[in-house]
């Protein structure tokens, strides 16, 4: 339930010489601009709930009041909604998931990197104006960000790939594992012969 791919952006952008190619799966870039598009209260803006959680985490302790014992019902919420292929999470991988989320600390673990919201937007922001060099491949799923993915890395990073996964929801490696084994192939392969 927690995403890497904005943390990875700001490490890509701050430490180039460590990082040699980034994958960005389904998010979106943390920037004033694509967060307010983002929370807009519209019909589109809250499809399938909106983005309820992002703001429910700035209320102290109630996230971890209505979610502690119900862990489970959470998770599956999240699955049920945002993926594109009913039972495409395995169960060994919703067991992982729940064994960390129903921890001691989990859901302030998960909630934590929406609470840390305004400092990775000032972190990202700076790419606005020196953009990230290294490569990215950018894949959004066809039933969730789609090709937005794409499209929002282009305003911060210089050398961008990728496009949309078909039958995809936002859990692209859960749902289309071969297909995203064979993009990541494909372009660490391209990204080696450079």
């Amino acid at each position: 339930m927690t995403w890497g791919a904005p943390a990875a952006l700001v490490w890509a952008g701050h430490h180039p010489d460590e990082v040699r190619t980034l994958a960005y799966l389904d998010e979106p870039i943390i920037t004033a601009e694509s967060l307010a598009r983002l929370m807009q209260f519209t019909p589109e803006g809250t499809a399938r709930g909106g983005l309820w959680w992002w703001p429910l985490a700035f209320a102290p302790g109630l996230a971890e009041t209505l979610f502690s014992s119900h862990e489970r019902e959470v998770l599956s919420w999240f699955y049920d909604n945002y993926c594109a292929n009913p039972g495409a999470v395995s169960q060994a991988a919703f067991d992982e998931t729940m064994r960390t989320f129903a921890a001691p600390g989990g859901v302030s673990g998960v909630l934590g990197v929406y609470r840390a919201i305004f400092e990775t937007q000032a972190q990202t922001e700076r790419f606005l104006r020196d953009k990230v060099r290294v490569p990215v491949l950018a894949l959004g799923g066809d039933a969730s960000f789609g090709d937005k993915t794409r499209e929002l890395l282009t305003t911060v990073a210089e050398n961008v790939q990728g496009g949309v996964v078909a039958h995809c929801g936002h859990f692209i490696p859960e749902e289309q594992p071969d297909e995203l084994v064979r993009l990541l192939k494909a372009f660490w392969d391209g990204a080696a012969q450079r």
